[in-house]
């Protein structure tokens, strides 16, 4: 029998300090609210952004503003409905996302979606080096998805589906769920069966290209990686879909 999925008891948002960053707090509200858990929302500024002066004392009273301001701007967003801390360091973003991750250990993950750059450079360091490090599931959302309700979409490796506690999620908020395999099917099917809204798709090297196009072509919001999936095939996944991606560990 699979071990019991423990309920998440710490959710960490990845925000910045302007609207852009709400629907990543509803989100982390919601799940909250479900599962008992605390949030942190933590933003994370290079130095550099916030410092225009080269005299020291200048310096240090421009980096004292900036943290005044930036900090009203996360609470304003953090409100007060629910248990939330807000976090503001400065240093390198990267590498302070990592250690703040490894202090609190948490059990979920919010990101906002991060898009390709006018050179085609993709904007998604951040959310890789996030996807290798993270201790938990990392939820991934793009400016119009909510956990309210949305059409999902599951990868399903022929060694079966594991989404721990958000397979009832699913179940109550997911307006419709189509099922994604490549080759063979953990549903033990060789072929596609619209009444289960499950697709299988040829197992060659465009197949994952394909299931990406048909998640695309068919809007799903919510796309849900189950457990057990390889690193590099996650990252795939994650790069070339367009909408929100939750990773499930």
């Amino acid at each position: 029998m699979e071990k019991a999925t423990p309920a998440p008891s710490r959710i960490l948002v990845l925000a910045t300090p302007d609207n852009r960053s709400g629907h990543l707090v509803k989100a982390a509200e919601m799940l909250a609210s479900r599962f008992g858990a605390t949030v942190q929302i933590l933003h994370v500024k290079a130095p550099a952004s916030a410092i225009q002066q080269d005299n020291q004392f200048s310096a240090k009273k421009e980096l004292y503003e900036d943290s005044r301001q930036t900090r009203k701007k996360l609470q304003d967003i953090a409100g007060s409905e629910y248990s939330k801390s807000v976090d503001l360091r400065y240093g390198n973003v990267k590498g302070t996302v990592m250690e703040a991750m490894a202090e609190s250990a948490p059990q979920v993950v919010i990101i906002g979606k991060r898009v390709r750059k006018v050179a085609g450079i993709l904007g998604d360091r951040l959310t890789e080096a996030v996807l290798d490090s993270a201790p938990g599931s990392v939820l991934i959302l793009d400016d119009t998805t909510g956990l309210q309700s949305f059409s999902a979409g599951v990868y399903a490796p022929d060694k079966g589906v594991q989404l721990g506690l958000w397979e009832p999620l699913l179940t109550e908020r997911a307006s419709n769920t189509r099922y994604f395999s490549i080759g063979k099917s953990s549903f033990g099917e060789t072929e596609s069966d619209p009444a289960k809204q499950h697709f299988v798709f040829t197992d060659d090297a465009d197949s994952l290209e394909r299931v990406i196009s048909f998640a695309t072509k068919t809007r799903t919001d919510l796309f849900c990686i189950p457990k057990g999936v390889q690193k590099s095939l996650t990252r795939k996944l994650v790069r070339g879909l367009q909408g929100s991606v939750l990773v499930v560990r």
